[in-house]
């Protein structure tokens, strides 16, 4: 086993720290642009931006090719988000009408 002397101990300690200054520094800058950002039905973001915005750290994605749905679940620590793409087809806006008659149907509830 080798042994290191506590300057070769110093040296790798103060690299470590200021490598993980400089990825923290990294990470407020990108967060920091992302805050500044406009963001229109037109934005595309990457799913690694995307769950940066809300400090997430792992996502699945769920696609349902019968009504053409799908969604993206995100989570991190305390949050989890689920997100469904917007109606992108014939199929979808179908879908979208039957979930809606669903929810404010009045007789269903009897």
């Amino acid at each position: 086993m080798m042994r290191l002397s506590l300057q070769e101990q110093t040296d790798i300690s103060t690299f470590k720290a200021s490598r993980l200054s400089i990825e923290q520094q990294d990470k407020q800058a990108r967060h920091e642009k992302l805050e500044s950002t406009s963001f229109t039905t037109s934005t595309n973001l990457s799913v690694d931006t995307a769950l940066s915005l809300y400090k997430l750290t792992r996502s699945q994605s769920f696609c349902e090719t019968k009504q053409d749905t799908r969604c993206l679940v995100g989570w991190g620590n305390s949050t989890v988000v689920v997100a469904f793409r917007g109606t992108a087809s014939m199929k979808n806006a179908l879908a979208d009408l039957q979930v809606c008659l669903l929810l404010y149907c009045t007789t269903c509830w009897s």
